[in-house]
């Protein structure tokens, strides 16, 4: 009978376990631990397995608190953590961008003399990249980890001193470079990054697409257009196949640069390796056209986005009315501006197409600074045309002003009560009352256009 209830025990947990790995892959870690705790109540008694599975799940919830929280309860369980249970409290903290915590986990496996896997160092490494709020010496933290990692080949049983290390015998992967070289390139430190990558087939491993990624976009970062372009032939001659983040890195740094005709090249050369162009990248190819001053350019890789039916962004469209404005190109900045109003939602000017049509608006009419751009304009509760003027635009770019600058159309009732508009001194100024009041129509580029080229009013 005992055999049988133990059976009866044994084949109940194994089904508890299966069902917190199920939650967790589901993402649904209260369901996880709602039945971790009522084993605890109810039985089966949970094993070490099933901690580990509950951690895993908070893990993949991205609830690393809750994590911890078990750790701190196996010894009423009567367990003691092992390897796999630091493996998945640190990817927990990896997820949930917990550097700090993940060092001090990784610190206290060794305390309790156990020694850390591959999956640990990984994890840790990776939380060291991804962590928040980013610190100088994270990069430095998983270089000193990677570092742990290759020494262990070379001295069998050794150990590093740099803390927060422990003994290792565990070689490293390209998943434990490729983490260090992501984290030397949101460090900025292009050059470490390059020297890891270069080092890797020292250590009999073959550099992928995340490893090229990962350090032409530390290139980018430092605006070396020639080493990125430069990395990129080298992984394509590697036969690697290059993924769209190496090829969106590359022409970001070709367009900072304002080497516009190479980054076309690029653009035009990815669906030659098998890689369709995405959003960035082309916002990206039409930023370098507007920095060479090639509006036509511009134009051909919007209709080409439009084409491919990619979503248009912030991006894309400054660009696209900057090239157009620094070439004269008047009605096609008009036209863009008008379907980035319809397009996008609401944006603070500092970041949207708005300064772009601004400045060349200022230049084409050649408008002073005390003058008003009579552009943006809407009806307050009391029926008052009010104009967003150009002051007010500065004073919000600025930081010194708390008013909202939204587009016209997008102006709710809300923000209009929030804003401290500029009104006409004669109302009989109203540039769009027949237009959006008694017809209930939204002005259009042509409306803007006759405005703009009409009306100046003194502040």
């Amino acid at each position: 009978m005992a055999r049988v209830a133990s059976r009866a025990e044994e084949i109940a947990l194994r089904k508890c376990n299966n069902l917190i790995q199920d939650f967790g892959r589901r993402k649904a870690w209260a369901e996880a631990l709602a039945v971790l705790w009522q084993m605890r109540r109810d039985g089966p008694v949970p094993s070490l397995i099933t901690a580990n599975c509950a951690i895993s799940a908070c893990g993949h919830g991205h609830r690393w608190t809750e994590a911890l929280n078990i750790l701190g309860q196996l010894p009423d369980f009567g367990l003691r953590p092992d390897v796999f249970t630091f493996g998945s409290l640190i990817s927990a903290c990896e997820k949930a961008r917990q550097w700090q915590v993940a060092l001090a986990l990784l610190k206290n496996l060794g305390d309790r003399g156990l020694e850390p896997d591959l999956v640990v160092f990984n994890a840790t490494i990776s939380a060291l990249e991804k962590g928040a709020p980013w610190m100088q010496r994270q990069w430095s933290c998983a270089l000193n980890l990677l570092e742990s990692l290759c020494q262990a080949k070379s001295q069998p049983g050794g150990s590093t001193q740099s803390p927060p290390l422990t003994k290792s015998r565990t070689l490293p992967d390209v998943v434990s470079f490729n983490a260090a070289i992501s984290a030397c390139a949101r460090a900025a430190q292009w050059q470490h990054g390059l020297g890891l990558l270069h080092s890797m087939r020292r250590h009999m491993l073959e550099p992928d697409a995340v490893s090229f990624s990962a350090s032409i976009s530390a290139l980018d970062g430092a605006r070396r257009w020639d080493g990125a372009l430069a990395l990129l032939c080298e992984m394509l001659e590697a036969g690697v196949r290059a993924d769209v983040v190496a090829f969106s890195a590359t022409i970001s740094a070709l367009s900072k640069s304002s080497q516009w005709l190479l980054a076309l090249a690029v653009l035009s050369s990815m669906e030659q390796h098998r890689t369709r162009p995405n959003a960035v990248a082309c916002a990206a190819a039409m930023a370098a056209c507007d920095r060479g001053g090639r509006w036509e350019s511009a134009l051909a890789v919007l209709q080409q986005m439009q084409q491919q039916r990619l979503r248009m962004d912030v991006v894309a469209y400054t660009s696209a009315i900057s090239a157009c404005g620094k070439g004269s190109q008047w009605f096609e900045a008009l036209r863009l501006f008008r379907l980035s109003c319809e397009h996008l939602a609401p944006a603070n000017p500092a970041n949207s197409p708005f300064l772009a049509f601004f400045e060349f608006v200022k230049q084409r009419w050649q408008l002073l600074h005390e003058q008003v751009i009579p552009l943006l304009t809407y009806h307050d509760e009391a029926g008052d045309e009010c104009i967003l003027n150009q002051k007010s635009i500065v004073d919000a770019l600025n930081g010194t002003s708390q008013e909202k600058i939204w587009f016209s159309e997008y102006l709710s009732w809300e923000d209009r009560n929030m804003v401290r508009p500029w009104k006409p001194r004669n109302s009989s100024r109203s540039l769009f009352s027949e237009l959006g009041t008694r017809a209930s129509l939204k002005p259009d580029a042509a409306s803007f256009n006759a405005v703009l080229g009409a009306a100046t009013l003194d502040d």
